[in-house]
């Protein structure tokens, strides 16, 4: 009898052991379900990263202050050869004849993805672009080879002197100092540089396809738009060894900067380059056609405000007019 009452008592205890055991680890249990609950509603907001292209759409090259590198007397000769004589080429098709003559005098290699006023880039222009030759070398070869194949430009554009003088002279635009010296800030473009960077909500990167040799000297000649930005936020292609729209230059971006794909908008003029920035998670990104369509992009994103409706707009967004 004094067993049996003693059994009973070690069970009444592991009862109550257990009792309050599973007490309390659905106790422990409930708290981890509402926590974990709790964390799931929270929305993190990532500030999106305006990734800007230069040439073409931050920049713009100035003919006027190109002219005088490509020889006015060789624009007026070429301009009337063409006009009155029918020989040789429009000079507004300068930059394509020249395009194809690099190609013809590396034995017209195959052509990558990659464009530059939607003409494809010739090898000459790829390789500066990525840092494997400076501009200096390719112009100094290339125009060397203007003379050395002068019968190139009396087969196929029945001109001699004017159209070689003409592909030179556009050739020479591509040195450094010439490069940066016909480069404008885009005021409108400017404009709106300026106001993502006043709104703060958003950060500013430069990813641009240019050459190593001139990058410096173009930030410090157009301060107007890289103080909006920080030094090392500017990448240049040609200091990476790739080039958009090759995938690896998104990657180093991303990888460089620790961003999230779905963060980056790039704004670029070229569609292949967009379609690339695409296939790496950038999904915001768009091509640029003018500084309207790129700030309707930019309201619609919500990284500036529509003037319009500015008065209802209560986030931290700045207008413009």
């Amino acid at each position: 009898m004094f067993i049996k009452s003693i059994n009973q008592a070690i069970k009444s205890k592991n009862l109550l052991f257990f009792t309050l055991a599973g007490l309390i680890l659905a106790s422990i249990a409930t708290l981890v379900l509402i926590a974990t609950s709790h964390t799931q509603n929270i929305k993190i907001n990532h500030k999106p990263v305006i990734i800007w292209d230069l040439g073409d759409v931050t920049l713009q090259t100035s003919r006027k202050k190109a002219t005088p590198i490509v020889g006015l007397s060789n624009s007026i000769a070429r301009f009337l050869a063409y006009k009155i004589l029918k020989r040789g080429f429009d000079p507004a098709d300068t930059q394509q004849v020249m395009f194809e003559f690099m190609d013809f005098r590396r034995g017209n290699p195959p052509h990558t993805a990659a464009k530059h006023r939607n003409l494809p880039m010739p090898l000459d222009m790829r390789e500066i672009m990525k840092g494997e030759k400076t501009a200096t070398e390719m112009v100094n070869a290339a125009c060397a080879d203007c003379d050395l194949l002068a019968d190139y430009f009396v087969k196929y554009h029945n001109s001699n002197n004017s159209a070689r003088q003409m592909v030179k002279g556009a050739l020479r635009c591509l040195l450094p100092e010439n490069l940066v010296q016909i480069q404008e800030v885009n005021p409108k473009m400017l404009e709106l540089v300026r106001a993502c960077k006043q709104a703060n909500n958003c950060e500013l990167l430069i990813l641009s396809n240019w050459d190593k040799e001139s990058c410096d000297q173009l930030i410090a000649d157009k301060p107007e738009l890289f103080e909006n930005f920080e030094r090392d936020k500017i990448i240049f292609s040609g200091n990476t060894g790739f080039m958009k729209p090759e995938p690896e230059i998104y990657n180093y971006a991303t990888d460089k900067y620790k961003l999230d794909p779905a963060d980056c908008i790039l704004i670029d003029d070229q569609p292949e380059n967009i379609a690339a920035a695409h296939a790496a998670g950038w999904a915001n990104s768009f091509v640029h056609t003018d500084a309207e369509t790129t700030k309707a992009e930019l309201i619609k994103l919500g990284v500036i405000s529509d003037p319009e409706n500015s008065t209802n707009n209560t986030d931290s967004v700045v207008t413009v007019n």
